[in-house]
């Protein structure tokens, strides 16, 4: 357990991915937030690297999380969820933190995941139709590169068409214990029965202008302007 005024963060080495507990001092029990729990599909690691991973997590917080954050639906970030789900079975979690676009009572939320769906079943069906043709070393390369990306979303064909291993993975965390919707433009977060912390929302942005915002000389959605809390 973490001194008082200290955080221990434990960042898992489980390949190429996010998952991280961080302790929080608490009396009489510590507070524990994992982060993701995830890691691209290799040959050099899978299944049972994040099964060691999760049994840790059970192992060092007892089988009790207070939060869960989610921060995306990628396969690097929730892959454990569905690679080791009989060990999460074990964990209990007392409260889900995702974004405000997973909010089922927000229309613009609603919109922006139809639309995220319909691209990415149209990108998926555009692949299929580009031949296997060896003799077109540029044609070739273009769907490696393509299928690839796919691998964010846990794989292509069947594992990526209608309810296919992302979504099973991303379906499990929400349905793991109470969601909070977190809202950049809401109040900093506390951590209950932590003192001295507060937890700020950075994104997604709501204003459709920036959520589409591909590129940008800088880390902060907002302009000056446009600035809905200042810290």
């Amino acid at each position: 357990m973490p001194k008082a005024k200290e955080v221990r963060i434990r960042m898992y080495k489980q390949g190429l991915g996010d998952c991280f507990l961080l302790t929080f001092p608490r009396t009489p029990k510590p507070f524990y937030m994992l982060i993701d729990c995830g890691a691209l599909a290799s040959k050099h690691y899978g299944d049972k690297e994040m099964k060691e991973v999760v049994a840790d997590i059970k192992k060092t917080t007892g089988g009790k999380i207070d939060v869960l954050a989610a921060t995306h639906e990628h396969w690097d970030h929730i892959s454990g969820f569905t690679q080791a789900k009989e060990l999460f079975d074990e964990i209990d979690v007392k409260k889900v933190w995702v974004a405000w676009t997973e909010d089922p009572d927000s229309d613009a939320a609603k919109r922006i995941r139809e639309e995220f769906k319909k691209r990415k079943k149209a990108v998926e069906m555009a692949l299929a139709r580009i031949p296997d043709d060896k003799k077109n070393r540029q044609l070739g390369l273009y769907k490696k590169t393509l299928t690839e990306l796919f691998g964010f979303y846990g794989g292509l064909g069947a594992a990526a068409t209608g309810q296919g291993r992302t979504e099973k993975a991303w379906d499990y965390i929400l349905n793991k214990a109470a969601n909070q919707y977190c809202d950049p433009k809401g109040r900093p977060l506390d951590l209950e029965g932590v003192s001295g912390v507060r937890v700020y929302v950075l994104g997604p942005p709501q204003n459709p202008d920036f959520i589409r915002k591909k590129l940008s000389t800088k880390e902060t959605y907002d302009s000056k302007q446009a600035m809905s809390i200042r810290l």
